[in-house]
């Protein structure tokens, strides 16, 4: 009787396995680990790496770029069967680990190159090299060797660098973006955005390539004073800043499909997620934050909030998060622009220097050098806690600061010898990982 009651089995039986196969796919992760118990058979099946991987595909949907790092990390790390089992295993580890301040720290010699800033995707480390020509370093972000060094194409200082799949995008002082094919190491195009000059007027072009669009904006170039590449020195706008959109005919190709002009206005950061791009656009007395649409980057919403020198904002997986002039953190939902949430002054009275989103925790950067960790969504339903993950020394600099569900990178200096290392802190459970991380 037990045995014509479990349909699962029944199901096996009669050879119908696509549909216990559709059965199974509809259960979460420890739903499935659960059935592995019920019996044999039932083990037999859910064991089956197909099952795990059509899983995988669905979650990383939810959540592309974490799946996709996770993913590729796993491939260089995981051994042996069930990698997309290992991979939900590592998911969770990872998560708790954030939960609970846990990580482990390692770094890698790059030499005495002077670093300007660095990057990195779901595969690789970009470094932004300065000097007499400047070039990019790039590593392998999971095995950590060295890569390629793209040089020799423009040689003005370059000052921002993306990854985008297999290419690289830099942008130089002189206006100039450049794009590489980190697969055959080669350039592959450079535009130039720099519509006019005044004299002795450097130049800089803010960039943001995704959804087959590259955005650029043209801005004059002043020495930084504090601790971002995208952050300048207060300045008279009195200038007008132009907007060009460009369309990826194809990998190497692009078409310019539109162009703006915004009077009297300086474009502050560029962002996108799965859904949407975000502009950060300020005037004297306002900073406009613009959602726009990944097909034709036309507005879709528009934030108006008080400018002012000490505003801070971040934006990724719908989350638009602002700091005010009374130093409170405000979350904003990106579908409707209503206000989420606020966290008064008191929850966290250091200055905020600057913030970095991902999908699942803001990361805030004091003045004091302090890094602190906020989880979401958690702040809305319970106390709003921040907790210090760590502090940086003074050798370490943490304007080079990137990070991702899996880790935090950021460049430390050597005070005596001027050696430049790569600090990484990595939330991954590393007993899942075969090799030894170097320490």
């Amino acid at each position: 009787m037990e045995t014509q009651l479990d349909i699962i089995n029944l199901l096996i039986k009669r050879h119908m396995n696509d549909v216990v196969a559709l059965i199974f796919s509809l259960l979460d992760v420890d739903s499935l680990r659960h059935c592995e118990l019920v019996s044999k058979t039932w083990y037999v099946f859910v064991r089956d790496e197909n099952l795990w991987k059509r899983r995988y595909e669905k979650e990383r949907k939810k959540n592309p770029h974490f799946h996709e790092a996770l993913y590729q990390r796993g491939k260089n790390q995981l051994r042996g069967f069930f990698l997309f089992k290992k991979l939900f295993m590592a998911r969770q580890n990872t998560e708790m680990n954030w939960i609970l301040g846990k990580y482990l720290t390692f770094s890698v010699d790059i030499g005495k190159f002077s670093i300007y800033f660095l990057t990195m995707d779901a595969k690789r480390i970009a470094l932004a090299i300065d000097g007499n020509s400047p070039s990019i370093m790039v590593l392998n972000r999971w095995t950590m060797k060295f890569d390629c060094l793209l040089t020799g194409a423009i040689q003005a200082p370059i000052r921002q660098l993306q990854l985008q799949d297999d290419f690289i995008f830099s942008s130089h002082q002189d206006g100039t973006i450049c794009q590489w094919n980190l697969i055959s190491k080669q350039l592959v195009q450079h535009i130039q955005d720099k519509y006019r000059q005044e004299e002795n007027e450097d130049r800089i072009v803010l960039f943001h390539a995704a959804h087959h669009l590259l955005i650029t904006c043209d801005r004059p170039y002043l020495p930084t004073v504090d601790c971002f590449p995208d952050r300048y020195v207060e300045v008279p706008l009195h200038f007008d800043t132009r907007i060009t959109i460009r369309r990826f005919v194809s990998p190497t190709e692009m078409a310019v499909e539109r162009i703006e002009n915004h009077s009297m206005a300086q474009v502050m950061r560029l962002e996108s997620d799965a859904k949407y791009f975000a502009i950060f656009i300020r005037n004297p007395t306002i900073l406009k934050i613009q959602i726009r649409s990944t097909e034709d980057y036309q507005v879709v919403r528009e934030l108006r909030v008080a400018y002012h020198a000490h505003v801070r904002y971040a934006y990724n997986c719908g989350w638009l998060v602002t700091v005010d002039r009374e130093k409170s953190i405000t979350f904003w939902d990106a579908e409707t622009l209503a206000c989420q949430c606020i966290i008064p002054r008191h929850c966290f009275r250091n200055q905020v220097l600057e913030m970095v989103l991902n999908s699942t925790h803001l990361i805030i950067i004091d003045i004091y050098r302090n890094v602190y960790l906020l989880t979401l969504p958690y702040f809305v339903k319970s106390h709003v806690e921040f907790y210090c993950l760590f502090r940086t020394s003074q050798e370490e600099h943490y304007w080079n600061l990137c990070f991702d569900e899996l880790q935090i990178v950021t460049l430390w200096i050597s005070g005596s010898n001027q050696l430049r290392k790569l600090v990484v802190r990595d939330f991954m459970e590393h007993r899942l990982c075969d090799r030894a991380l170097p320490h």
